[in-house]
């Protein structure tokens, strides 16, 4: 028994110290991988694509050496949707993303054949001993214990880890247009100053349900008016804030851009427009209506017409304030609990009251209480008041909005107006 024992422990530490081996060696390959004169370092910008994750395009390093053969590509976009607890994390915003190395040809392949959208390659005009330190850096980077970062839309994804990997291997070699203590970008040619929120309306123009749906869960965190430094959150930011910075070396100025070129661009890129999505198609329609009903309501009450109400005609209240009241709930936790830095401060909760969904089964009930009235015209007033106060409201407000707070203000005051017992 005991020899048995012995064997097993040594078996043990011969294959923790051939792991450790394995891993050293691995260390040290990174570490001695030596690149030529030819090699290259670029910044690669996809162009938007259908899913919502690529909406505003996408970031990655590529590193090229012909001599050894090699072309990989530094992707700090990956997430893998299989993890445990995935979608709560990801609502909670303590999602992880890592950085992912591959073959270029892979990738490539890839977008020449399944996504019709252009991809622009910029090559950098670093040193080679700058080019191996970053090469190095991002194999290193890719390590398995090395690879897994915390995602922040806003403040830490695929583009501004590509931005501050420059600046940690070149320090303050490299100068961006902007630091991340300038002041934020004026407004230029009668548009107005950037926030957010407004760069992200750039991209999500088109695709107005995706906009809508911004609009109802972004704060007033994403109204903050940004610098250039914070922009490069966007790749397309980040790729224009590439061709206007420089590095400098010895007192001597270069543009950090050698090259730039399009290693895809296709005559007829896909278009994904979408205005159908917009909500607002529907819900002018829907505001008509409750408008027709509230205003028959009037003239019934100046009629002395006795109103009656079944709860079948109560049922398309009890669905939209179910979820309005809903969409309500998911903001206070985003606002409130969540870690999501653009979400907080959202005074969408101000007309948008998550006590909707608990009121909309007494809608459907015909509940009659005396407090109902005066929440019913609370609630119908607050919905206007953003209306009112629209160039003074704090909150960025879409015009997409506002058939969505004129239904709740016309449908809230219909109930107010019901006499105390439904026949």
């Amino acid at each position: 028994m005991y020899q048995k024992k012995k064997g097993f422990l040594l078996a043990l530490v011969l294959v923790v110290l051939t792991w450790a081996n394995i891993q050293s060696a691995a260390a040290t390959t990174v570490q001695n991988a030596q690149l030529s004169d030819q090699a290259r370092i670029s910044l690669l910008t996809m162009w938007p694509s259908a899913p919502i994750y690529i909406t505003f395009g996408h970031s990655a390093f590529r590193v090229v050496d012909p001599a050894t053969n090699l072309d990989r590509i530094y992707n700090y976009g990956t997430f893998d949707m299989r993890s445990p607890l995935f979608v709560p994390k990801f609502v909670y915003g303590q999602l992880d993303y890592f950085l992912n190395s591959y073959d270029f040809e892979l990738e490539f392949d890839y977008e020449r054949r399944n996504e019709n959208r252009k991809l622009v390659e910029q090559v950098l005009a670093l040193e080679r001993s700058d080019t191996q330190k970053v090469f190095e850096y991002l194999e290193w980077n890719a390590l398995p214990e090395n690879r897994v970062y915390r995602y922040d839309f806003m403040l830490d994804n695929c583009s501004t880890r590509i931005r501050d990997v420059l600046v940690h291997i070149l320090g303050d070699r490299i100068s961006f247009a902007g630091t991340a203590n300038a002041a934020p970008m004026e407004a230029v040619n009668g548009q107005s100053a950037k926030t957010f929120r407004s760069t992200l309306d750039e991209f999500v123009g088109e695709r107005p349900g995706w906009q809508f749906s911004f609009y109802l869960v972004l704060g007033t965190s994403s109204d903050k008016r940004i610098n250039e430094w914070e922009s490069m959150y966007l790749p397309f930011y980040l790729m224009h804030a590439f061709d206007k910075a420089v590095i400098t070396d010895k007192g001597q100025s270069r543009p950090l851009v050698l090259e730039k070129k399009a290693l895809i661009d296709p005559d007829n890129p896909t278009n994904y427009a979408a205005p159908w999505t917009n909500p607002a198609i529907y819900l002018w329609p829907v505001f008509g209506f409750a408008l027709f009903l509230l205003l028959r309501r009037l003239y019934q009450i100046k009629q002395g017409v006795l109103v009656k109400s079944h709860w079948y005609f109560r049922l398309p209240d009890f669905l939209f304030f179910l979820l309005a009241g809903s969409i309500a709930l998911i903001n206070v936790y985003l606002d409130f609990f969540s870690i999501h830095f653009p979400t907080k401060g959202n005074l969408t909760i101000f007309w948008l009251w998550p006590t909707h969904f608990f009121v909309a089964f007494l809608i459907l009930a015909g509940s009659r209480w005396c407090w109902l009235r005066w929440y019913y015209r609370l609630a119908s007033a607050a919905a206007l008041i953003p209306l009112l106060l629209f160039p003074l409201w704090p909150q960025a407000l879409h015009l997409n909005l506002t058939p969505l707070l004129l239904i709740i203000a016309a449908r809230m005051a219909s109930y107010s107006l019901l006499p105390k017992k439904l026949s």
